[in-house]
């Protein structure tokens, strides 16, 4: 599901956009196999030597960075690598290299905020806030780190930590209040 055009001796990056105009218009078609129609869509990386790499490798590295990125935006898109691309991919695999641990470490943590009964001003139940305090990223905030843990399959076990954690706190507001708390 995935293949590489290599473009030799472009006269500017620009070049490279009208090839992968051309690729995206050709999938814009249906392919007949087997007496069906089918559809496919395209996402498209385009890196250039050699600011986005010197060696065949790292190109690919660059490109297949940039597909990632035009996946992203949604369906038939193409990107052009940049090094804030790079940064990003670099910090995401810092990021979840970190989660990783993060449960084994005791980082993570669980923020209650109260909901009221407005007719009678009681607390009636709180909602579980997921937090995450790393020692080398420093607080990390939740639109970042959970999908971070969506990617890397991580949400199951922080799942897991999460509602233990707060049936175990739950319990523990049972015992001192009066009235259930949800």
């Amino acid at each position: 599901d995935e293949f590489l055009v290599v473009s030799e001796n472009l006269s500017r990056p620009g070049d490279a956009e009208v090839i992968a105009h051309k690729i995206a218009r050709m999938f814009q078609r249906p392919f007949n196999i087997e007496q069906r129609e089918i559809y496919a869509t395209t996402s498209i990386g385009i890196a250039v030597f050699p600011q986005d790499g010197e060696t065949a490798e790292t190109l690919m590295q660059s490109a297949d960075t940039a597909m990632y990125h035009a996946k992203g935006a949604g369906k038939n898109k193409y990107r052009f690598f940049t090094r804030a691309m790079q940064d990003d991919a670099e910090r995401h695999l810092a990021m979840e290299t970190e989660l990783r641990h993060a449960l084994r470490r005791n980082e993570l943590r669980l923020m209650f905020q109260p909901k009221y009964d407005t007719q009678t001003g009681r607390i009636r139940g709180a909602e579980a806030l997921l937090r995450w305090t790393s020692p080398t990223l420093g607080q990390v905030n939740p639109d970042d780190f959970i999908p971070v843990a969506e990617f890397a399959g991580l949400m199951p076990a922080i799942g897991d930590w999460v509602l233990q954690t707060a049936c175990r706190e739950a319990a523990t507001w049972q015992r001192l209040c009066d009235e259930p708390v949800h």
